[in-house]
């Protein structure tokens, strides 16, 4: 993502990204070009998790990274079902035919 910030406003759908603040893959000069890149969008949603890595999110997890998924993972369905709602409330509604 951080190579193709300049693309940002192309995107329409919603977004969500977690990022761990220990992340060696994505480091936080990244994280932080693309939290500025998405700053404002209504269809954006951005964590960064404090002691988060790479392997934050994995299977057969310790309690704590179970935690934290299970935060991201609320965060994520928050995201979405948001973006919906306010599509649905300017969408106008279909026409019935007789």
């Amino acid at each position: 993502m951080g190579e193709h910030v300049d693309e940002v406003g192309k995107i329409t759908c919603p977004v969500s990204f977690h990022y761990g603040d220990s992340d060696h893959v994505v480091p936080m000069d990244e994280v932080n070009a693309i939290q500025n890149a998405f700053a404002g969008r209504a269809n954006a949603d951005i964590r960064v998790y404090p002691g988060g890595r790479a392997t934050t999110f994995r299977c057969r997890a310790s309690r704590a990274t179970t935690q934290r998924w299970r935060r991201s993972r609320a965060r994520v369905l928050s995201c979405f079902k948001g973006h919906v709602r306010r599509v649905n409330r300017h969408r106008e509604p279909p026409r019935r035919t007789a």
